[in-house]
Formats: C-alpha cells, sequence, structure tokens
C-alpha cells in the first residue's frame, strides 16, 4: 500500500539582498527580504512501507522531467528526505521503513537565483512531516533545512519574510500588495562561491536600505518597493554581464516600480503595479526577441 501527496514548490525572489559579514567557518552573515512567487515546480512524493521485516533503513528515489538533473545524492530533494529520516531517528521516534519516491516537474529555472532547488527540498521536507505524522514543528523542519542549504529554511515558511543570518533567522512581514513579476533568465550561468569570494576580495558594496524596504512593505507601496529593491551580488554579476543592465532598462522602460537580479542571478525582474498589464506583456514581448525563459508571476502569500 502507498500514499502520495503533491504539493507546489514555489520559487522566491530577493527583494533585498546584503552580505553583512564573513563568519570564521568562512560562512557570510545576510540580510534579505524575500518573496514567493506563483512561479512553481510540483513536487510529488509517494510513500511506500517496506514489508520486510528485516528492513531498518527508508530507501530514496527520485525522477525529474530534466534529464541532466541528478537524481542521487547530488540531488537537494533527494538529501532532504534522507536528513528528514535522519533526524526522525536522532529524536527517538519511530516509523517504518520506507521507499519514497520523489518526482520533481521543473518550470522553475535551474541556476537561477529563484531558489528552484531549495524549494524542492523544502516541498519533500514538508510532505514527509505530514505524510508520515510526524508533527515536527516548523522549527524543527527549518533546523534540518539548514543543514541543506542556506534557502531552504525560507522555503520552508514561503511569503514575505525577513531573513538573517546564514539563513537560518527568518522573520514574518506583511504579504506583498497584489502586482505582477515579470522575470527573465538570461543563457549564462553565475557561480555564488566565485560572487562571495569577488565581496571578499573587492569589499565593494553598494548601500541596501533593507529597513526602507520594510517600511515599504508595510505601507503597502509598490512604488516605494521598486525604489528600495537592491542586491549587492548583482553590483559584483554585472560588472563582467552587461546583460543584467539591459533587462532591467527594458523592465523600467515599460513601467516598472523597479528591476533587480534576484540572489547570486541570472534572473532579473520587475515588479509592476496590478494596473499594468498590458504594460507588463509589452515587456515580455521585447525579452522575447533575445530571451527564452520569460515569466509572469504574482506573489503568494503563506
Amino acid at each position: 500500500m502507498s500514499d502520495t501527496l503533491s504539493v507546489k514548490a514555489y520559487a522566491k525572489i530577493n527583494l533585498t539582498l546584503d552580505v553583512t559579514g564573513v563568519r570564521e567557518n568562512g560562512y557570510h552573515n545576510v540580510k534579505m527580504v524575500m518573496q514567493t512567487i506563483s512561479l512553481c515546480d510540483i513536487v510529488s512524493v509517494t510513500l511506500k512501507a517496506i514489508e520486510a521485516a528485516e528492513a531498518t533503513e527508508s530507501r530514496v528515489f527520485v525522477r525529474t522531467n530534466l534529464s541532466y538533473l541528478p537524481v542521487d545524492s547530488r540531488n537537494i530533494a533527494y538529501m532532504a528526505a534522507v536528513k528528514f529520516f535522519e533526524y526522525l531517528k536522532r529524536r527517538g521516534i519511530s516509523f517504518p521503513a520506507y521507499d519514497v519516491y520523489i518526482r520533481i516537474r521543473k518550470y522553475i529555472p535551474v541556476g537561477a537565483g529563484l531558489a528552484g532547488g531549495s524549494t524542492n527540498a523544502a516541498a519533500v521536507l514538508r510532505a514527509l512531516n505530514e505524510m508520515t505524522n510526524a508533527k515536527l514543528s516548523i522549527s524543527e523542519l527549518m533546523s534540518i533545512g539548514i543543514g541543506l542549504g542556506a534557502d531552504v529554511p525560507y522555503c520552508i515558511c514561503g511569503g514575505t519574510k525577513l531573513v538573517k543570518g546564514i539563513g537560518e533567522f527568518v522573520l514574518p512581514l506583511p504579504p506583498l500588495p497584489d502586482c505582477y513579476i515579470l522575470l527573465a533568465k538570461p543563457s549564462f550561468s553565475v557561480s555564488t562561491p566565485n560572487v562571495y569570494a569577488e565581496i571578499d576580495k573587492t569589499g565593494e558594496l553598494i548601500a541596501v536600505d533593507t529597513n526602507g524596504m520594510i517600511e515599504a512593505v508595510k505601507n503597502k507601496s509598490v512604488t516605494d518597493i521598486g525604489l528600495h529593491m537592491k542586491n549587492v551580488m548583482e553590483y559584483i554579476v554585472s560588472k563582467k554581464q552587461p546583460e543584467i543592465a539591459h533587462i532591467k532598462e527594458i523592465l523600467i522602460k515599460h513601467g516598472a516600480s523597479g528591476a533587480s537580479m534576484s540572489g547570486s542571478g541570472p534572473t532579473v525582474y520587475g515588479i509592476f503595479h496590478v494596473s499594468k498589464r498590458d504594460d507588463v506583456y509589452a515587456a515580455r514581448e521585447e525579452l522575447l526577441n533575445t530571451y527564452k525563459e520569460i515569466f509572469i508571476a504574482k506573489p503568494v502569500i503563506q
């Protein structure tokens, strides 16, 4: 007998991203305002109890619609299942040995700065918690998540949040007002470790007014939110990749209140008043002349 649960794994954008220091272990402290958006993958988890009496360990199997993605321990969703059962064992929570089948249908572009892998891992943790009736708290799921990746704790919570530390501190903010979010992913890739290394080497960072962004969110002002969108990683990446600035120019030209890069990139997004639907689609048409991966999304309240 088996049981299946399918969940939406939402992408995220960084409304702000500031690097505030480096720890002794080399990890970077960050301060970010993050937002879940409607662009999502579909993650289906099936549990099948292993009937063999001698079975004590659960087994994990992953399938995706993208042939080039790893489906073993290199896949963060795979590791999320492994870490979940390891946590239950450490806590002394009894459970049968399962065959865990994870099926991921990817719509979020890979390596885009949108937490595509992290949100898949978060979806697996939430699904397993519900399906096994383990009754772990959100804090416990987040403690598992931070061992998988810096964005996973946020992805477990979703919504509009202030994220600090190395991603382990996730603080609630009022939901974003209704708006359109237009995203464009260039074809080149970005190495997050290389971006951090460049930040450490140059020490050149743009000013990020996180508190100003928080006030803009509280005031539900799409105009002010756009004005306060800043990402220190964009400053590093755009020096080598002029496409970042080019996409931003197109978004602003068509009426975006603001435009910024998400995470370590390379995806660039613009935020538009909900009344500017025609402008959103006009920007989309112009971007499609150059870029294949263009998405229109809205904020998701979680």
